[in-house]
């Protein structure tokens, strides 16, 4: 007798054998002008990929991993769709930052794959390099736990790097850089990023995008390869990020070019991150500011001792106006806050309070005469002395007439620390503040989302000339091709005593210089 097969399994058969043919073939998606191909690959639930610049290959074969609290994301996946590649033009305004008007195309793709979790992996292809992050839709289980991404980077050869290595994730991410082959680099040591390679004529510099929500990703070379590791939440014993579904990584970012030019003047950053939604926004303006503790609060040509007064700032504030200086910072004078605080070394005490000036100092009287002279005030504050108020200090900073801040003392980017500083800036939003963040971490391309950020430091930068004279123009050039890469940073920059080595010396009060000097002349 003859048999027949059902029509459902036949349909089932095609179907198994068409997931398959999918998972087993390369997804390739090239740049606007075909010089970068990225190929993406599953072979053995295990997905991959790699990078080929003007025919060379730039990075090899790298995995993907993911770990969560119970397992591997990417055990037994599959790929779910046929991905299509899509040509997006970019065209938008910035307000903050190194160019007014941005033009960005590039190609992307989605990549769908399940298996014990549900994951997108989105692609973006630039004519200056690639991206990529993760994404997760909404699935069964509604929370998790990520353990580890492992995302590698898998450079072909031998290339030249030039990195920012760190004992830690506590840290200001202040040093100076190391530049060697990548054998030569040490094994399972932390690399700042953005951190810069060389393979032949071809600069790669590898950084990250948007990141919100998510723990900041650090270098590391491993069994002789650099993959990413991630800051991990304090107190969770190794966790590095929770969340809820859906949820999505930031986005992993490699500029490419054979002309280290063309990575200073990319855009791929802020094109990675969401457009604002800030509706109004003339009360941004960048510009120019005092910071006098960098130069000891000195006044010269006056009958008044310098201290947290009014006619200390009055001074500032008159030499702001007549030299069209924007800004003037409050910040300190004789290693006290302009705030209350029984702390030391600027650390907050038990009693520090950012919204009560210190005896003799008023706020608001100092910001009228200010806006009488067409300067904006700003001040400087602790984050942990600044964040237990937040609400309560914006207000009042409102009130007083402030224009921004700075906040300092970050020194980390874990999870919680990210969330916190988006806190502090929609919430300076909402009060007409803007924010300049010192001690943290790298830029991401967020001033274009939250375009009241003005910089972050994260530099060995020129305050040191206060102490110590690690910061040479082969400093200042290396921060010019690795961390600028990322965006603006806080530099201490106006300086105009310079000295050589020969003739640098510290005049010291206490730990650090009155009369702090650059180690280089200004050139007009």
């Amino acid at each position: 007798m003859r048999k027949t097969i059902p029509s459902f399994i036949l349909f089932f058969c095609f179907l198994v054998a068409g997931v398959n043919a999918v998972a087993a073939k390369p997804v390739m998606l090239t740049s606007p002008d075909g010089n970068i191909v990225f190929t993406f690959t599953l072979n053995n639930h295990q997905p991959a990929y790699s990078i080929v610049y003007k025919k060379n290959p730039l990075i090899n074969n790298s995995p993907l991993v993911l770990l969560f609290d119970d397992g591997n994301a990417f055990a037994s996946s599959v790929i779910s769709n046929k991905p299509v590649s899509h040509k997006e033009t970019n065209d938008y305004k910035l307000i903050i930052g190194k160019t007014t008007a941005v033009h960005d195309v590039c190609n992307n793709t989605i990549i769908s794959l399940t298996g014990n979790y549900k994951v997108n992996i989105e692609v973006k292809v630039f004519n200056d390099g690639v991206a990529f992050r993760y994404t997760f839709p909404p699935q069964q289980k509604k929370q998790f736990l990520l353990k580890e991404e492992r995302t590698a980077f898998s450079l072909n050869g031998d290339p030249i790097v030039k990195a920012l290595l760190l004992p830690n994730y506590i840290t200001s991410h202040e040093g100076l850089y190391r530049t060697a082959a990548l054998s030569e680099m040490p094994s399972d040591s932390l690399m700042d990023m953005p951190a810069l390679f060389q393979a032949g004529k071809t600069f790669i510099a590898i950084t990250e995008a948007s990141l919100l929500d998510y723990a900041g990703m650090y270098l590391i070379k491993h069994g002789g390869n650099m993959e990413g590791i991630l800051s991990p939440l304090p107190g969770t014993n190794g966790v590095k990020v929770k969340g809820s579904f859906p949820h999505q990584s930031p986005w992993r970012v490699m500029m490419i070019s054979d002309r280290m030019g063309a990575l200073l003047e990319s855009n791929i950053l802020t094109t990675l991150c969401e457009p604002t939604k800030f509706t109004e926004t003339s009360w941004i303006k960048p510009g120019l500011t005092t910071f006098p503790w960098w130069n000891g609060t000195v006044i010269p040509d006056t009958s008044f001792a310098p201290g947290n007064n009014f006619q200390t700032n009055q001074y500032y504030i008159d030499f702001c106006a007549a030299n069209d200086v924007r800004y003037h910072t409050i910040v300190e004078a004789g290693g006290h806050e302009w705030y209350t605080n029984d702390g030391t070394g600027y650390q907050p005490g038990k009693n520090a309070d950012v919204t009560k000036p210190v005896d003799g100092l008023d706020m608001k009287a100092i910001c009228d005469y200010a806006h009488a002279k067409n300067v904006g005030v700003r001040v400087w504050v602790h984050w942990k002395a600044l964040y237990p108020q937040l609400d309560s200090a914006f207000a009042i900073f409102e009130k007083w007439g402030l224009s921004g801040m700075m906040v300092d003392f970050m020194d980390r980017d874990d999870q919680e620390m990210v969330n916190i500083q988006k806190e502090i800036l929609e919430k300076a939003a909402r009060h007409h503040l803007h924010i300049q963040f010192h001690g943290a971490y790298k830029p991401t391309g967020l001033h274009r989302t939250y375009p009241n950020e003005f910089t972050r430091e994260g530099t060995l930068n020129y305050e040191n000339d206060k102490w110590n004279n690690l910061v040479t123009p082969d400093a200042d050039l290396d921060i010019a091709v690795t961390r600028l890469l990322a965006g603006s940073t806080d530099y201490h920059l106006g300086g105009f005593r310079a000295s050589s080595f020969e003739t640098l010396k510290f005049v010291i009060h206490g730990h650090w210089s009155l009369e702090p000097v650059a180690i280089c002349w200004r050139c007009m």
